[in-house]
């Protein structure tokens, strides 16, 4: 994406759909190899009230 403010998973999803379709899962899993190897920082979400 080129970016650098935060972007959330679904940000990246609606990005990357624009080409082909892709699941959310594979997003997330891509995301999370890169902040493992130090190339994508997470921020913390509140929490989330579930009723």
């Amino acid at each position: 994406m080129g970016r650098q403010r935060p972007a959330s998973v679904g940000d990246v999803l609606e990005h990357l759909q624009k080409d082909r379709p892709l699941a959310p899962t594979t997003v997330m899993t891509v995301m999370d190899k890169l902040h493992t190897k130090g190339l994508l920082k997470r921020r913390p979400r509140r929490p989330r009230l579930h009723l």
